[in-house]
């Protein structure tokens, strides 16, 4: 399993994701990882109905949530109504399987659902 990060200033701490070389708050380099982990609220959200024929699914739900950190970040929501400013944990895991390529991206759900 993949593990996602953000990327933490050295010199003003501003959080940023995906990482970067350049602070795009003070223009300096040189920064730390933070993982993606943990509790983070969810910002916005919709639904993705025009989805090519190699989903299965009728639609997907997808979201951007706040980590505690500061970093968002967009991921897919395994929640049946998602309401904006609700917990959500996160989780990686496989997006979409096309063929024999597994593309893992970023889960959120409800803090204490067993992780798919």
């Amino acid at each position: 399993m993949t593990a996602f990060t953000a990327s933490v200033c050295r010199s003003c701490g501003a959080v940023a994701y995906p990482p970067r070389r350049r602070c795009r708050a003070c223009g300096k380099t040189g920064s730390d990882p933070v993982p993606l982990e943990g509790k983070a609220t969810l910002v916005t959200f919709t639904r993705v109905y025009n989805l090519s024929l190699a989903f299965e699914e009728r639609y997907i739900t997808v979201g951007i949530v706040e980590f505690q950190s500061g970093a968002r970040a967009l991921g897919r929501l395994a929640v049946d109504e998602p309401e904006i400013g609700m917990e959500l944990s996160c989780y990686v895991a496989p997006v979409r399987t096309v063929g024999y390529e597994t593309y893992e991206g970023l889960w959120f759900e409800r803090p204490g659902s067993p992780a798919a």
